[in-house]
């Protein structure tokens, strides 16, 4: 059955009418709306941080991140287990925005991409409802000007702060955004990021964080997987370089974890993230380009694995302090039963693995369970999967087939992201030796 998702903005009227459709099955994304009940979210606390730095937002880009928020909200209240198969979703976005004309190559690009994130059926309805109010923010006491030459984005994660590095050795005016949703280890890490960063490089580098969560409790049902959650990083990003005249977004993601092969038939599909796969990156740059929104999309490492992106830095000091202030754990706190720290990498999941195989060597990164642990269960399920890829790779050689399970790729990239993956099998190889 199809779930409705339907925007109400401010004042203006809903997406579409909610009383067309099965209440147990609709969603309703109120953003800024007056009275009750409560909006899903404020302007004020999305936007908080961006406040302060004199922001220029454009109709196509508000609309834009009213999708992005729907549908973040849509993947994690909808459950999979609702689905026909238990896992594919009917979900049905409707979007109010001032000119319909200008969403009609858009909205079927955005369907792409929601389809190609997600695993999900996606169906994007747009309706004319005028102009959408901009963002109510409080006035800072202080404002901040900055005219960055661009934006990058920042994770808390290895590679994001890498990025950074290498761009402000290269004296590139840059201004950092980042998203994380209601508490938890991300605000957590990217705080201890950010700080480490500004303290090595001794330049208060301009960082906006967006909080953007979907509100839980009552009967809002909560899916764990999240794949929308990186349709908000980009568009957080997008937004943040059009309101700061920006014209370039970097994302600073090894391109290894961008391809994300599936290392055994389990993983193919859905069940494996895209966050940064080219495909997605591709299909953003086209909805960026078809709403006239003038931001390119950058991406340093795409064809790096994360231990190239490491030795190749502009600022190798920095490396190491970004080894020692960065999160790249898939679930970092379940360690929190059993150690005294509730956020610290564990070691066995599959990020764990790529980046204990990018510094085989004085790696002073903290995990909750040592390289030479005994691991059963659960816990060896990622580091069976890569046995299996490379026992795979012993007897037949890594194809273009491979890399193309995930999504498509450009065909005059496709021997470069072989060679790519190669090397990240190599890299995960080498650092197997010592692991069970």
């Amino acid at each position: 059955m199809t779930w409705n998702i339907i925007t109400h903005v401010g004042s203006t009227s809903a997406a579409a009418p909610l009383s067309d459709f099965n209440p147990r099955k609709t969603i309703e994304i109120r953003v800024d709306t007056p009275g009750t009940p409560a909006p899903e979210f404020r302007s004020n606390t999305m936007y908080n941080d961006l406040r302060h730095f004199t922001p220029t937002f454009t109709a196509p880009m508000l609309e834009l991140m009213t999708a992005a928020t729907a549908a973040y909200t849509a993947d994690v209240r909808v459950p999979r287990t609702a689905a026909y198969d238990s896992w594919t979703r009917e979900l049905h976005l409707h979007l109010g925005v001032s000119s319909a004309s200008r969403w009609s190559q858009a909205r079927e690009t955005l369907q792409k991409l929601l389809a190609f994130l997600t695993g999900d059926h996606w169906t994007v309805s747009v309706t004319e409802i005028g102009e959408l109010p901009q963002p109510q923010m409080p006035t800072p006491r202080r404002l901040t000007r900055v005219t960055p030459e661009k934006v990058a984005l920042f994770s808390g994660g290895l590679d994001s702060f890498v990025g950074a590095l290498d761009l402000l050795a290269e004296g590139t005016s840059t201004v950092l955004c980042g998203h994380y949703g209601r508490g938890g280890p991300t605000g957590i890490a990217q705080h201890t990021a950010i700080n480490a960063l500004r303290s090595h490089t001794g330049q208060n580098v301009p960082y906006i964080r967006y909080s953007i969560g979907a509100r839980g409790g009552g009967n809002r049902a909560s899916e764990i997987t999240t794949r929308g959650r990186s349709m908000i990083f980009l568009a957080t990003g997008a937004l943040t370089a059009e309101a700061l005249g920006a014209r370039t977004l970097v994302v600073p993601e090894n391109g290894f974890i961008s391809l994300n092969v599936p290392l055994t038939p389990a993983r193919v599909g859905s069940f494996s993230t895209k966050t940064t796969h080219p495909h997605l990156m591709n299909l953003f740059q086209t909805l960026l380009q078809q709403l006239g929104i003038n931001v390119v999309l950058e991406a340093p490492y795409r064809f790096k694995t994360k231990g190239e992106v490491l030795r190749d830095s502009l600022d190798p000091a920095g490396v190491q302090v970004a080894l020692e202030a960065t999160m790249s754990c898939a679930h970092p706190g379940a360690s929190r039963f059993v150690t005294n720290e509730a956020h610290q990498h564990c070691g066995y999941c599959f990020p764990c693995l790529i980046r204990r195989a990018a510094v085989p060597h004085s790696d002073p990164t903290k995990y909750w369970l040592s390289p030479n642990a005994s691991l059963s269960g659960t816990k060896a399920g990622d580091v069976r999967a890569v046995q299996v890829a490379l026992a795979r790779r012993v007897h037949r050689d890594v194809s273009m087939f491979d890399v193309l399970k995930p999504g498509p790729l450009p065909p005059e990239h496709r021997a470069a992201f072989v060679a790519l993956y190669n090397r990240g099998l190599d890299e995960l190889s080498a650092m197997l030796g010592s692991v069970p």
